[in-house]
């Protein structure tokens, strides 16, 4: 077959969709005999793309530079970019899909719908952007791939979305995230940010649906009533709503106490991971959830909400708690900073965890679903 995927969103800020992404088209190439065609423009980076002989990369010459132009071409331009090309499948990798109709049998990977839930954490315009593309992939995609089991249920009720369109296919994270032994690296990793002995790490934006606030204010009353001497690491970047996380963290007297090295990449990502003591994710919803994947492949004891997919991703490694419960959070993370047993306890169940999922079986689950809609025809 002859496989066409929509990778525009690689020019963007890095995101769960754009390690989905990166992840998929470095490992459909080898699991599969199908040629594959990366729709792209000039601001993808090519270190994100693979380099195969059964891949071909197709750069538009449509001035795509920030979200506006990038929809302008899916709508407008895409569909008369693939119509004449033959492919006998297209992935719209972000239910990016247009109105206009293809001629050509699709996919589309919805990641969650949480602008349903938690409209407030976006902007007006990008709920009413959310929703239309969501809309028109619910009506026009031959199938659906959705990252979890609870992404499923929320595009089946909310979309209307028949339950035989729709496959679940886990995400996964990169080989590179795993235990570091190498003192010396970590160490210069530490210095380079500034980073104290003892760390409390959270990966992710400041946007409020990730639940920062409370998870400050738990350390601030944990660094209050105990010997708590591990300084809080928020290593994310900013986003439209991240003031009030700014403004807790003054009001609180913790600006000596909370690091924010801002966004972290590449292997400085997974010595941070493998420098904390403890993980802590409390979102209050992911359509996935790579952060507490990452920390759990890298050996690093985790405790994350019991909020939406986060269960089906951690399993039984991580300590999970109502993402509301204040008094349940910071007696988690007591437990796991001063239980060394329990710790390497949830250290060992992470790396076993961790081997659940792959980018191979993503990329050959995804395929599955090519074939597919491609036998509709």
């Amino acid at each position: 077959m002859r496989i066409a995927l929509n990778c525009q969103l690689l020019s963007m800020n890095v995101t769960g969709v754009t390690r989905y992404i990166s992840g998929l088209i470095k490992a459909l190439p080898g699991v599969g005999s199908h040629e594959y065609t990366l729709l792209l423009n000039r601001r993808v980076p090519p270190s994100l793309l693979p380099e195969a002989p059964n891949v071909r990369w197709r750069t538009t010459a449509f001035p795509i530079v920030g979200t506006k132009t990038r929809i302008l071409w899916e709508q407008f331009v895409q569909p008369f970019e693939v119509a004449f090309h033959g492919f006998d499948v297209i992935h719209h990798t972000d239910r990016s899909m247009p109105w206009l109709p293809l001629g050509v049998p699709s996919v589309s990977t919805i990641q969650d719908i949480s602008y349903v839930s938690f409209p407030e954490t976006y902007t007006r315009g990008k709920v009413v952007y959310n929703e239309l593309t969501a809309r028109i992939a619910a009506a026009r995609a031959d199938r659906i791939i959705v990252v979890s089991e609870n992404t499923k249920r929320e595009v089946i009720r909310y979309l209307k979305v028949p339950e035989e369109k729709v496959r679940v296919v886990y995400s996964a994270v990169e080989d590179m995230f795993s235990p570091i032994l190498d003192v010396e690296t970590l160490q210069k990793v530490k210095q380079r940010f500034g980073l104290p002995d003892k760390i409390i790490l959270y990966v992710g934006s400041l946007n409020p649906r990730k639940n920062l606030i409370t998870l400050i204010r738990v350390y601030a009353e944990l660094r209050r009533t105990s010997d708590l001497l591990h300084r809080l690491v928020l290593a994310g970047p900013s986003d439209w709503k991240s003031d009030p996380v700014y403004q807790t963290i003054r009001d609180l007297g913790l600006e000596s106490e909370i690091v924010l090295p801002g966004l972290v990449q590449g292997f400085d990502l997974v010595c941070l991971y493998n420098l904390a003591d403890l993980f802590v994710f409390p979102s209050l919803h992911e359509g996935f959830g790579f952060p507490p994947l990452e920390a759990l492949a890298c050996g690093t004891p985790v405790v994350c909400s019991n909020a939406a997919s986060l269960p089906e991703v951690v399993g039984d490694a991580a300590i999970l708690v109502e993402p509301t419960d204040v008094g349940g959070l910071a007696r988690a993370m007591e437990r796991v900073l001063t239980d060394a047993e329990l710790a390497r306890q949830l250290r060992g169940k992470g790396l076993e965890r961790a081997k659940f999922f792959s980018w191979d079986k993503t990329a050959r689950e995804t395929i599955k679903v090519y074939e597919e809609v491609a036998k509709r025809q």
